[in-house]
Formats: C-alpha cells, structure tokens, sequence
C-alpha cells in the first residue's frame, strides 16, 4: 500500500516554535553580519589605511631629516589647442 508523502507530512506531529527563536536568529544573523563586515574592513580597507598613513609618515621622515621640503612630482602643463 502506497501512501503520499504529502498525506504523511500532513500527518506529523510539528514541536511549537520556541521562544526565544526570533532572538536566537537575530543573534545569529547579527554575529553573521558583523564577522562579514569586519573581515572586509581588514581585506580591503586597512592595507589602503596603512599606505596612506605610511606616506605622510615617510613625508614627515623627508623634512625632519632633510629639513627642507622634498621636490614634489611636476605635472606637465596642459597642450596648447593646435590652430
């Protein structure tokens, strides 16, 4: 005798939702995001912190060692239109 799975589905027995089950996801959707978040923040956002930081760092390094000024890039002065 066959009997459909959906007639014995619908015959189980289903346990309550617990209560505390919204906070138990929120928790854990919480703690999701954050380790997420944070491990993007230290892949792509800290080593652009640390280049920008070590630039100034070296810059200041430049003028107390030297005490002047280091030369700065020159940018090429924009083309005149051709007549």
């Amino acid at each position: 005798m066959s009997v459909d799975l959906l007639d014995r589905l619908g015959e189980t027995e289903v346990p309550p939702v617990p209560t505390d089950f919204e906070s138990q996801l929120h928790d854990r959707v919480n703690n999701g995001l954050l380790a997420a978040q944070m491990a993007d923040f230290i892949v792509r956002a800290m080593p652009a912190v640390f280049v920008e930081f070590s630039k100034a760092l070296l810059y200041l390094l430049a003028i107390s060692l030297t005490g002047r000024e280091p030369p700065r890039d020159r940018r090429p002065t924009p083309r005149q239109p051709r007549q």
